[in-house]
C-alpha cells in the first residue's frame, strides 16, 4: 500500500502535541487550523489523502477528493438516517411551507421597519434568518447559507437579475406554493452554488470502524477521517474556475457525468442530512420573499470577507448587503 502523504503542524488547537511532534505551523485558533489545513490542500491537491502528525491519539486523515470519499463511505458506519430521510423529506415538509411563508413575510416587514427608519426606502441585512418563533428547526448553518447567497447574489448583477426574472415569472407576487418549488429552477442552482463555494458544514469527521483501504491507501481502524468539504468543492477537475460564482454549474445539463461525491454539502451515505430537503425548501421561500420585494447589492466585495471555518462556516464579520425597496414592492 501506499503511504499517505504526511503534513507537521495540523493538530486541532484543543489538543496538545508531544515533544516528538515538530510543528512547523503556528496554529493556535479553530480559524488558524483551518486556513492552514486549507493550505495544505491547494498545495497538495494532487494527492488523494493527507495525513497530520498529531500523536497524542488516533492519526487524522484528511479527504478532499471525490473518488477518495467515495471509497471511504464505509468510515463511521450506519446510522438511522436511512429510515428517517424518506419519511421526513417527502411527508412531513408540505406542513412547514405555510409557516415558513408567514415567518418569511414577518422578515421582510422587519427589514422595511429598519430600513425606513435609518433613511427612504433602504434597509440593510448580516444575517438573515426566520425570526424565533418560526420552528426550532431554524438553524445556524441555514441562516449562514442565506447570507452568503444574499451576498452572491448582490454582487453579481446579471446572476441577480436572471434569478428576479425568474421570481416574477412563476411565484409574482403572492406566497410560495409546493408547485413553485419546483419551478424555481435557477434559484435552486443560486442555492447550491452557493454552498459549494460556502458550504455551511466545511469539513466533518468519521471514526474508521476498521482496517480498510481507501483509494490505495490503507487506513487503520480508530483514524479519525476529516471530509475537507471546502476543499472538495474547489476541485477543478470538477468545477473549472472553482472560485467564480456559477450557478449555471448546476443545471441540469452541466451535473451529466459529475462525480456524485464532488459536492455534498449535506453530507453522504446513510449518515447524510435528514433535514436537506427541509433545509433548500426554507432557503428558498426566505430567498424568493427578500428579492420578490427588496432590489440587493452588496456592500462588500467578496474578497474582504474572511470566513470563521468551525462548526458551521460563516463571515468573520458580518458581511452586509444593501436593500432597497423594489419600485413594484406594495410596501
Amino acid at each position: 500500500m501506499k503511504p499517505i502523504p504526511e503534513i507537521e503542524g495540523t493538530s486541532p488547537p484543543h489538543r496538545e502535541r508531544t515533544c516528538r511532534s515538530k510543528p512547523t505551523l503556528d496554529v493556535t485558533t479553530g480559524r488558524d487550523f483551518f486556513r492552514q489545513v486549507i493550505g495544505y490542500t491547494e498545495q497538495f491537491r494532487d494527492s488523494p489523502l493527507l495525513k497530520s502528525l498529531d500523536r497524542t491519539s488516533y492519526p487524522s486523515s484528511f479527504c478532499f477528493h471525490a473518488e477518495t470519499i467515495e471509497h471511504g463511505e464505509q468510515v463511521g458506519g450506519g446510522g438511522g438516517g436511512k429510515l428517517l430521510t424518506p419519511t421526513f423529506h417527502f411527508s412531513i415538509l408540505t406542513e412547514f411551507l405555510e409557516v415558513m411563508n408567514e415567518q418569511a413575510e414577518v422578515l421582510v416587514e422587519k427589514l422595511d421597519k429598519v430600513g425606513r427608519a435609518r433613511a427612504p426606502s433602504t434597509a440593510s441585512t448580516t444575517s438573515p434568518s426566520v425570526p424565533s418563533t418560526s420552528s426550532v428547526w431554524v438553524m445556524d448553518t441555514t441562516a449562514a447559507a442565506m447570507n452568503w447567497a444574499i451576498h452572491l447574489l448582490g454582487s453579481i448583477q446579471r446572476c441577480r437579475g436572471r434569478f428576479k426574472q425568474e421570481l416574477q415569472e412563476v411565484v409574482s407576487d403572492r406566497p410560495v406554493n409546493t408547485e413553485d418549488l419546483k419551478k424555481l429552477r435557477y434559484l435552486e442552482c443560486v442555492i447550491k452554488e452557493s454552498l459549494r463555494l460556502f458550504p455551511s458544514v466545511p469539513f466533518f469527521a468519521r471514526s474508521i470502524g476498521e482496517d480498510c483501504h481507501i483509494n490505495g491507501f490503507k487506513v487503520p481502524k480508530g483514524a479519525n477521517a476529516i471530509i475537507l468539504t471546502y476543499s472538495l468543492h474547489r476541485d477543478p477537475r470538477h468545477f473549472p474556475q472553482p472560485e467564480e460564482f456559477r450557478p449555471e454549474r448546476f443545471m441540469p445539463e452541466n451535473c451529466v457525468g459529475r462525480h456524485p461525491y464532488a459536492f455534498i454539502p449535506f453530507s453522504a451515505g446513510l449518515r447524510n442530512c435528514i433535514g436537506q430537503r427541509f433545509a433548500m425548501m426554507e432557503e428558498k421561500v426566505i430567498l424568493a420573499s427578500i428579492f420578490r420585494y427588496f432590489n440587493v447589492e452588496a456592500c462588500q466585495k467578496r474578497e474582504d470577507i474572511r470566513p470563521l471555518g468551525s462548526s458551521f462556516f460563516a463571515p468573520r464579520r458580518a458581511s452586509g448587503s444593501n436593500l432597497r425597496r423594489g419600485s413594484s414592492s406594495s410596501r
